[in-house]
């Protein structure tokens, strides 16, 4: 029921139990479309290995500010087709695990990435990578600019009102 909050952060989920490297192609792909279609620097795409079967994709936006709706709509926009894309995070209550923190399952950590990284290596370098935190690793956090159509709200309609029969 969490309504009356906004964010300056957009945030993809990618798992895959089955196969975590479909979730790790599928970030490849969602970052190609960040820079083709919005032209985003690829150094301010943050990336993270989850320390289970995926990955979390963070764009910062400055000083834009968007509801739960508008992350909603942005995120499933662009993530559009792809088949790991776990929109459950656009609930405001979901929280996202820390980077550096160990997931209770696999023992390994959630680690930054790179972007040419996830595309490079394979999952199970990445997983060796995620035994140790990681910590030397400085991702750009340099905000975006999205075009504001991306969160632009279409008016609700108004449902046609049935006349009941006397």
């Amino acid at each position: 029921g969490i309504k009356d909050v906004t964010t300056d952060i957009l945030v993809w989920d990618f798992d895959s139990a089955t196969n975590p490297d479909d979730a790790r192609k599928d970030v490849v792909l969602l970052a190609h479309r960040l820079v083709e279609w919005y032209n985003v620097d690829t150094d301010s795409i943050q990336c993270y290995y989850s320390g289970s079967k995926g990955f979390h994709v963070v764009l910062y936006l400055g000083n834009q500010q968007v509801t739960p709706e508008q992350f909603k709509k942005a995120t499933t926009f662009i993530a559009e087709g792809l088949k790991t894309f776990d929109a459950v995070v656009s609930d405001p209550a979901r929280v996202i695990r820390l980077e550096y923190t160990k997931h209770q399952k696999t023992g390994l950590y959630k680690i930054p990435l790179h972007i040419s990284e996830v595309d490079e290596m394979n999952m199970d370098d990445i997983k060796k990578m995620a035994e140790e935190a990681r910590e030397d690793v400085e991702l750009s956090a340099a905000p975006v600019t999205l075009p504001t159509s991306l969160f632009k709200m279409e008016p609700k309609k108004k449902e046609p009102k049935v006349q009941e029969e006397a």
